[in-house]
């Protein structure tokens, strides 16, 4: 049961990922979010990349809540450096903006892994298969030729 589970997922979330980690960034470029247009700002002649979010709803004090998070990569145009900016803001205004250097490298490699995952869970069966041995015949005493 573990195993077919552990197929499963290796076989279809990354794909899922190598779609849904490029549409965001289209998304974020045709409709910008407008909290992140103020902090971004400052980075105008950069690359920016939309590359995580998320969003919670919530009930308190019989009030509906929300809080949204956007992870955007910054990389300068010579791609020497990067900069990850982390922003939050909520249903009472509150907007809250962490920025740390670099994550090119690690967005990429991670990017670089689910591709090696997908094609290795889609075709790599294919290559890696350990069907070479020779084939034991019944007639000739369970030997192989």
């Amino acid at each position: 049961m573990v195993k077919k589970w552990l197929i499963f997922m290796c076989r279809f979330v990354p794909p899922i990922f190598l779609v849904l980690i490029p549409g965001m960034a289209i998304y974020d470029t045709i409709s910008p979010w407008e909290v992140a247009a103020v902090p971004l700002k400052e980075y105008s002649d950069s690359y920016t990349l939309l590359i995580g979010g998320s969003s919670r709803y919530y009930l308190s004090n019989g009030k509906k809540h929300w809080r949204k998070e956007k992870t955007y990569l910054v990389v300068d145009p010579a791609l020497t450096s990067s900069t990850t900016i982390d922003i939050s803001a909520d249903s009472k205004g509150h907007v809250e903006v962490d920025k740390r250097a670099g994550g090119l490298l690690k967005i990429v490699v991670y990017y670089l892994s689910l591709i090696v995952l997908t094609w290795f869970s889609w075709f790599g069966y294919r290559y890696f298969a350990h069907n070479n041995a020779p084939k034991r015949d019944a007639a000739n005493g369970g030997r192989a030729p």
